[in-house]
């Protein structure tokens, strides 16, 4: 009887921390970046992809983010948004001390979640310098 009692308690906390650590594998390997703009036909480019302002674009939550936009008369807006470890990731590092499967989780994109993800894109006119 003893020895039914200590499998099922041992079953119970494997299967407790597998399915409660190790979250990151289960989260999208995408995030949404909303962008927004002042100004009409603004061209925006998130690491080479084109995106529509105001709008929303995906993107890998594991990567530093690139956004270019342009518009003709006005100075290129540049910014770039990096990536952090989320609560899910810091779970997994706990859970992967107890029970070394959780750090399967940080090898995928959901142990982590970009800095910022509104983006408001507010560009600035040209001045030229008149040559006399």
């Amino acid at each position: 009887m003893k020895l039914l009692k200590n499998v099922v308690v041992w079953g119970l906390m494997v299967c407790l921390t597998t399915f409660s650590f190790g979250c990151s594998c289960f989260r999208s390997s995408t995030q949404t970046l909303n962008l927004a703009c002042d100004q009409e036909g603004v061209l925006v480019h998130v690491n080479g992809q084109q995106a529509a302002c105001p709008g929303q674009i995906a993107v890998r939550r594991d990567n530093g983010v690139s956004v270019t936009a342009n518009r003709e008369g006005y100075k290129t807006y540049y910014r770039s948004i990096d990536s952090h470890m989320n609560g899910s990731g810091v779970w997994d590092i706990v859970g992967g001390v107890v029970w070394l499967v959780p750090f399967v989780g940080l090898a995928s994109p959901g142990a982590y979640s970009l800095d910022e993800t509104n983006i408001h894109i507010d560009l600035f006119p040209e001045t030229r310098v008149s040559q006399n």
